[in-house]
């Protein structure tokens, strides 16, 4: 039957995290675990008006393998459970290759998360107060910022400017070719979902839902030359969007709206058979792929309602490999100037263990 969404249980929650998403947002849980593929922790954060961060691909480590576009990262109501949450997740065993990267100096070291502000001269400190995000430089490609609902791009553009008065300096930039870009994240993703559910596909004893058997499908008619060319489109987007953006023009993230319309209401009966709705999902993951198909950090937090129905409108942070730290940073300032709601269906299950009179029972025992 799937979850439902905590702020209207008749619209979506999201994708194949959504059920994290919607046990943080309902308060069952403080943190949750996402395995982002295509958007499936920024999307269903940003429906469910929560924060969600897709780490550079192979930053956390997971025995998960097969996929060139999936990583794993954290699903918190705030931007601390976020951080804190990141920087456990991202220590790494010794004698590991994300050990040996890190040692190398590829990797910044994952303290980096905590705020640094409070150091410097009694001018500085003030200057920082004032301008805590000055030095920051934000891309916009606003042909594909305004991409989106009005109310969207509305709430977003508020965000931009929240950035923008903190000190952030905002920079247009343009990313060629961006249809080719998620058309070959399209196919890396069919492809390799194809191979690693190829035997359940074959089972007979094992049932999948129709969606699922369609994006199989899918994937197995794609060619070795199809996906090989989607490899080539790789490459063409890391040096346009990480050599041409992000370092030749300092970029510290990239800013956009996070979905690509409101958040949708499903059609009838779609619980009980599931959906299959390409152009809606395509949509909905109008911002999405560039994390996916180059490895990039992305981050989701809610900046809004939608004035109709109360749901929550979230907005995307991409960084350079290996930048949690800056997209934490700019998220966490922009988080305390933006409107936040608890969804009509939450329970704090955890307010009967930090309440004054829990705490008095814990010392007597």
């Amino acid at each position: 039957d799937g979850p439902h969404n905590p702020h209207d249980l008749h619209y979506y929650c999201g994708g194949s995290s959504s059920g994290s998403a919607v046990a943080v947002a309902a308060g069952i849980v403080p943190l949750a675990i996402g395995i982002d593929g295509g958007g499936s922790i920024r999307v269903p954060a940003s429906m469910s008006g929560i924060v969600g961060l897709a780490p550079t691909f192979g930053r956390v480590p997971t025995r998960r393998g097969g996929f060139s576009v999936t990583k794993t990262g954290p699903m918190t109501a705030t931007m601390l459970d976020v951080a804190v949450a990141h920087l456990v997740l991202s220590q790494v065993q010794p004698e590991t290759w994300h050990h040996r990267t890190m040692l190398a100096g590829l990797v910044p070291d994952p303290m980096l998360v905590l705020d640094e502000s409070d150091k410097g001269t009694q001018e500085q400190l003030q200057q920082q107060q004032q301008s805590p995000l000055k030095g920051y430089r934000l891309g916009v490609f606003w042909d594909h910022f305004v991409d989106s609902d009005p109310e969207v791009v509305e709430a977003s553009w508020k965000a931009v400017e929240t950035l923008q008065n903190l000190g952030a300096h905002v920079v247009n930039v343009t990313i060629p070719h961006l249809r080719e870009l998620h058309l070959a994240h399209g196919v890396k993703i069919l492809s390799e979902f194809a191979i690693a559910w190829d035997g359940a596909f074959h089972k007979t004893n094992v049932t999948l839902e129709a969606n699922t058997q369609i994006m199989i499908a899918m994937g197995k008619a794609l060619s070795a030359t199809e996906a090989m060319a989607a490899e080539y489109v790789r490459t063409y987007g890391i040096h346009v969007v990480c050599r041409d953006i992000f370092r030749d023009q300092s970029i510290d993230a990239i800013v956009s709206p996070m979905l690509g319309l409101k958040v949708p209401k499903p059609t009838h009966g779609y619980r009980g058979y599931g959906e299959s709705n390409t152009a809606l999902v395509y949509q909905t993951m109008r911002y999405v792929p560039l994390a996916n198909l180059l490895g990039l950090p992305g981050l989701s937090i809610p900046v809004g309602y939608e004035e109709d129905t109360g749901l929550p409108i979230g907005f995307q942070l991409l960084g350079d490999a290996w930048s949690e730290h800056k997209l934490i940073h700019l998220a966490k300032y922009l988080e305390a100037e933006m409107p936040r709601r608890r969804p009509p269906h939450f329970a704090d299950v955890l307010a009967p263990f930090l309440s004054p009179e829990s705490e008095e029972t814990t010392d007597q025992s």
